[in-house]
């Protein structure tokens, strides 16, 4: 996946995904988050369309770049052919030069504005496609970078469509289950894109060492991660509280989002935990240890190889041990993370400790353990 290296476009990335908490209503905010792509990759023009719940035609249709009488001059608005077609039916980001060039593009209706460079990208959530969104005209045409901006914004477009639609659609009991699913599709979709955008962002302001840009672009990065935080304490009180969760479903959950972004080996070991039921207060501690303690091993160690080892007996233990060798100035010890991280562990019953030597860093986290 591209990263989004420019920190101001990034900060506005976040805000625009921050819209997801908002009181707009759904046909406000997605006008709202159409605008910010726009605006965000320079695009004269943008829309999203929303399918219907039997995904035969467009329901909806919202335009952005236009004014009311141009959009009253082309007539009926699109139905999801041509070219929008594609990119609902195909499901992948789709970036033209000159859409008019593509196979499946058809003529414009009297009173249309031209159309030249295209953007589009599929407004869904895991494997259900509600739309599409996409950008027109962008001289000298649209970039990578572009893309990823636009594939993030549609993914929350998504959410918020699949929120709107499982609570129109539920019952009190089922509405619980439409915030878990909510809660797990924020998560895999758009948090772990701006968590990968926001350890590039910190490499690049290590690389670019001293300076004032560079510090500028490392304290944004700062600020980002302790936003994802936010928006990760969200996700876990979103969560009804009295599911309970397989250990080692947390555990590889909590794993798959990272992965991605892990320059070591990393070896994972879970003794002891067959059968094993996490409350949610166990849950998100242990969520939250396994992605500060990778998290600084990715940021700050340079490690080649990392161990993790979640052993349940009395107590749950976590240890994650690198072989990296980071300066003082970047250890953990002294940061926010590892202070959250033994609050957790003394409000279940444990404790928590890092240490560093010449052979590498060991982060050992414990709670108590519930009956299996």
């Amino acid at each position: 996946m591209t990263k989004i290296q420019d920190p101001e476009r990034l900060r506005s990335l976040l805000e625009a995904v921050m819209l997801l908490e908002s009181t707009l209503d759904l046909d406000d905010l997605l006008r709202e988050l159409v605008e910010r792509a726009r605006s965000l990759v320079g695009a004269q023009y943008g829309a999203l369309g929303v399918l219907n719940e039997l995904g035969t035609g467009l329901e909806s249709f919202i335009t952005t770049g236009m004014s009311d009488a141009e959009i009253a001059s082309i007539g009926p608005l699109p139905t999801g052919k041509g070219v929008l077609g594609t990119v609902i039916h195909d499901a992948e980001s789709l970036r033209l030069a000159e859409v008019s060039q593509h196979d499946e593009s058809t003529a414009l209706p009297k009173g249309h504005p031209g159309m030249h460079e295209f953007l589009g990208a599929p407004v869904r959530v895991r494997g259900s496609v509600y739309g599409n969104l996409y950008l027109c005209n962008h001289e000298g045409g649209f970039s990578d970078e572009d893309e990823a901006v636009i594939v993030t914004l549609a993914s929350a477009a998504g959410l918020a469509i699949q929120t709107s639609r499982l609570y129109a659609q539920s019952s009190d009991a089922a509405a619980l289950r439409a915030r878990e699913t909510v809660a797990r599709d924020l998560h895999d979709t758009v948090l772990q894109r701006i968590f990968a955008h926001t350890l590039s962002l910190s490499t690049l302001g290590r690389q670019l060492g001293d300076g004032e840009s560079s510090e500028a672009i490392v304290e944004l990065a700062t600020e980002l991660a302790e936003t994802v935080k936010l928006i990760r304490s969200t996700i876990f009180d979103l969560h009804p509280s009295n599911e309970v969760l397989p250990l080692d479903q947390v555990v590889n959950d909590s794993l798959a989002g990272l992965r991605p972004m892990f320059s070591f080996e990393l070896k994972l070991q879970i003794e002891g935990a067959q059968g094993l039921l996490l409350d949610q207060a166990r849950a998100s501690a242990l969520t939250a240890v396994l992605r500060e303690g990778l998290t600084n091993v990715v940021r700050h160690s340079g490690a080649k190889h990392c161990t993790v080892l979640v052993k349940v007996a009395e107590e749950i233990c976590v240890t994650i041990e690198d072989d990296g060798q980071a300066p003082p100035s970047m250890e953990p010890s002294g940061g926010r993370g590892l202070g959250n991280l033994s609050h957790r562990a003394v409000s279940l019953g444990g404790h928590c400790e890092f240490t560093r030597s010449a052979l590498g860093g060991i982060l050992r986290w414990t709670c108590s353990s519930p009956k299996a």
